[in-house]
């Protein structure tokens, strides 16, 4: 059994190894070509600046965002990295929403048990948990859009 593990930890290690080997420089100017036509991208130029922009073209020596309906293009010397920008939705916030949610309906419950049930409050009472978990992945749903970058080129 520890002939197994140590094997499966080598092959796990060395693909590691291999795959981050295998990724190129951001320091390569090539990277940026390789992007396609109108990806969301943001631009740090040298003076501090960012840009956030949709890639138009790319050359040796430049780049062009379509910057607000307006092209922009930057010189290759100006600029100290791109980033490659990506939405994702994650279901994160609404799985937590929900737990939330309930823990709040079920605390609700625990509340309304422990008081005498004089106007038939507890019948409804156990629909809270259902209630709050639902209110809780709605408002998770406000906080699922999360953007992530890529660094594709530094200088």
């Amino acid at each position: 059994m520890k002939v197994l593990t140590f094997f499966v930890v080598q092959v796990l290690l060395l693909a590691c190894f291999t795959s981050a080997g295998a990724q190129s420089s951001p320091s390569d100017w090539n990277n940026v070509s390789t992007i396609a036509r109108g990806s969301k991208l943001r631009v740090r130029l040298r003076t501090g600046k960012s840009i956030d922009g949709n890639l138009e073209t790319v050359s040796g020596s430049e780049l062009t965002l379509l910057v607000k309906s307006r092209q922009e293009t930057l010189g290759r010397d100006n600029i100290r990295q791109v980033f490659l920008l990506s939405d994702k939705k994650s279901s994160k916030p609404i799985i937590l929403g929900s737990i939330v949610g309930a823990a709040v309906g079920i605390a609700g419950v625990g509340a309304v048990d422990s008081t005498d049930d004089r106007d038939g409050v507890a019948a409804e009472a156990y629909l809270l948990p259902a209630i709050g978990a639902g209110i809780g992945a709605l408002v998770g749903s406000l906080f699922r859009r999360k953007t992530t970058k890529q660094l594709v080129y530094e200088n």
